[in-house]
């Protein structure tokens, strides 16, 4: 492994030997600035070994780099604005003998007026057998050509402007070589247009050659001073395949090893995109965000069923085959990787949920599925069909009878979202629990939020039967309701549920009732405490009153002195004490007409307040369960 440091503006470079993680120095020229992109890659030389290739900027040296076997000196191209001027690699690609590397840089070919600076996207190629020229161009590529590549939404110009934006466009290799094998573009004076070349030598400049050392000075020439193509790379379907605004995209990574196009590109923000190219259009099978901040993610690989990422401050891993998180049809079969169990007799009873069948083609070739009914890829399903939510219907809810008759039940239940698409109902009965089940497809009467009524009809009289009800639309079919056991009757009466789950609703109310009783005990066990407690207390005051009176009769026998200085006293104390008697007279007062009813334990200004709050609870609480009962009684 090639290792790169910017070593304080002197750029080194180190092999690392990932067997034993020892390092050495290398000879790779690497970048001295982290924000100058690079590509590399290692290609199969002449001789049948591997080399490296390296395109990078040294300072101010951008050039594509190839060691000198058997010396310490690389392949280099000319150091000209005509060959690259500040560029940015992105990637690179070995095809044959000829070596690709795609960047972008500013271009040289548009206005000379220095104000109208462009960004032009590129590709450059060199040959493998490439050696240099013999005295021009000795140790500089004899092979390198450029042309600019057309990535263009319709009606825009090629150029970056102020807002941020990424495309990416597909090109084929045969769109690189007929403009590499096109006319040659020119300028023939400084601070002039750019033109067509009209004067090409022979053999053609830029050609591979397995001598190149043999080439003519004037080929050579021409070379070095014609490195750009006049035509552009027109892209595959003549537009881009993926776009996206106030973003941009810094790394490009192809899924290798698969049929489909399959990529993924790194932006500025630190989101990672899953692309899925087929038929003319793209699609975003996921988006993960693996970064807690929004960092620019430099480098991006792909390995097996995870991606790598590296930042400024960290290295991540990222497993991108995920199927399981495809919730609906559309999300999962935009997933190459990704198909759709539709059948549910294919998954497990632990597997088998309506809203998520997706599973990994590999998981369907290990389960010999690949040809089973009701299991869609993207192959034999139409992706381009857009749905807000495309799935098998939920299952329905509160499936019951609501009329009965000789031979006819009513049925009726509420229905479930309907997947994205139109749904009818399967209804199932049988004559009673070991009977043979009998299919009914019901179309929708009305509206999908409203109740469904269905008459059922051709029974036998006073007989019970089991139902149960799923629905079913273009995608798939629900899970069954459950059970319930109904029977038919002359009188029209329904009889209770009997299978083992009762009506949800006679639950709540039988739940209910347990409530009111709960309640009820414990308001009663509540009254009789405060009573206990009230009747202490007023047979604390009826004793505290009695012994009052006697103080009060002995101090009648003291002599006059005391018994006047006992009145003053008490004069004093009126206030104070509020005694209810004074001297010979009692003090009393207006008899309140709401105690005439109530116990006289309870007439007291507070024990009435407390007793009337107890009336009124056990009032509600007399009546709530009253309603409960009936509530019961009308399911029952």
């Amino acid at each position: 492994m090639i290792l790169c440091g910017t070593n304080a503006n002197s750029a080194k470079g180190f092999e690392l030997d990932i067997t034993d993680m020892t390092s050495s120095s290398s000879d790779v020229p690497c970048s001295n600035d982290p924000f100058d992109n690079f590509t590399a890659l290692y290609a199969k030389s002449p001789d049948g070994g591997q080399i490296m290739y390296y395109a990078s900027t040294s300072h101010t040296e951008s050039t594509i780099q190839r060691p000198i076997q058997g010396t310490t000196d690389y392949m280099k191209g000319v150091i000209s604005n005509k060959w690259m001027k500040d560029p940015q690699f992105v990637g690179s690609f070995d095809v044959d003998d000829r070596v690709f590397v795609f960047f972008r840089e500013t271009a040289v070919e548009t206005d000379p007026d220095p104000a109208e600076k462009k960004i032009y996207s590129r590709v450059a190629k060199v040959c493998k057998h490439d050696i240099g020229g013999d005295s021009l161009l000795r140790n500089k590529w004899t092979s390198y050509q450029k042309a600019r590549l057309d990535c263009l939404i319709p009606g825009d110009i090629p150029v970056r402007t102020g807002t941020p934006a990424s495309a990416i466009c597909a090109f084929n290799l045969t769109s690189i070589d007929d403009a590499l094998d096109g006319s040659f573009k020119e300028q023939k004076a400084a601070n002039t247009f750019w033109t067509e070349a009209t004067t090409v030598p022979t053999p053609r400049p830029g050609q591979c050659t397995n001598d190149s050392k043999s080439l003519s000075e004037n080929v050579l020439q021409f070379i070095a001073d014609h490195p750009l193509m006049h035509q552009a790379v027109q892209p595959m379907y003549e537009k881009p395949i993926f776009v996206m605004d106030d973003e941009e995209l810094q790394q490009l990574e192809l899924h290798n090893n698969m049929t489909e196009i399959v990529f993924y590109a790194a932006s500025n923000t630190g989101k990672v995109y899953k692309l899925f190219f087929k038929n003319g259009n793209t699609y975003t099978t996921s988006t993960y965000k693996p970064l807690s901040t929004s960092e620019v993610i430099w480098t991006l690989k792909q390995h097996d069923d995870v991606v790598y990422i590296c930042t400024d401050f960290s290295v991540r891993r990222i497993r991108v085959i995920n199927c399981e998180k495809h919730k609906w049809i559309d999300e999962c079969l935009k997933d190459p990787h990704c198909g759709w169990i539709n059948n549910s007799t294919l998954l497990s009873e632990n597997e088998n949920q309506w809203y998520n069948r997706c599973r990994s083609i590999e998981y369907i070739k290990d389960n010999n599925l690949q040809n089973a009914n009701g299991v869609y890829t993207h192959e034999n399903y139409d992706i381009s069909i857009t749905t807000p939510k495309s799935c098998p219907p939920e299952k329905p809810q509160y499936l019951r009878a609501t009329n009965t008759t000789e031979n006819k039940l009513q049925l009726r239940w509420i229905p479930g979202f309907d997947g994205g698409h139109d749904q009818t109902f399967i209804l199932e009965y049988r004559n009673g629990e070991t009977g043979s089940w009998m299919k009914i497809t019901v179309d929708s009467s009305t509206s999908d939020d409203d109740p469904q009524i269905y008459e059922l009809s051709g029974l036998q009289s006073s007989k019970l039967y089991e139902i149960k009800l799923c629905a079913e639309n273009k995608i798939g079919t629900s899970p069954n309701t459950d059970s319930i056991m109904v029977s038919t009757s002359n009188s029209g009466s329904i009889m209770a549920s009997m299978n083992d789950k009762p009506f949800k609703q006679t639950v709540e109310i039988t739940v209910l009732m347990v409530i009111c009783t709960t309640f009820s005990v414990i308001l009663i066990v509540a009254i009789l405490i405060t009573f206990l407690l009230t009747r202490k207390k007023y047979t604390k005051k009826v004793e505290s009153q009695t012994t009052k009176e006697e103080h009060k009769k002995k101090w009648e026998k003291c002599p006059r002195k005391l018994t006047s200085d006992r009145t003053d006293l008490s004069s004093q104390s009126i206030d104070a004490v509020s005694l209810p008697y004074l001297g010979k007279n009692k003090v009393t007062s207006a008899p309140d007409p709401r105690r005439s009813f109530i116990p006289e334990i309870f007439q007291t200004d507070r024990n009435i307040s407390i007793y009337n709050q107890i009336s009124q609870t056990m009032n509600s609480l007399y009546k709530l369960c009253k309603l409960a009962d009936v509530l019961h009684s009308t399911v029952i």
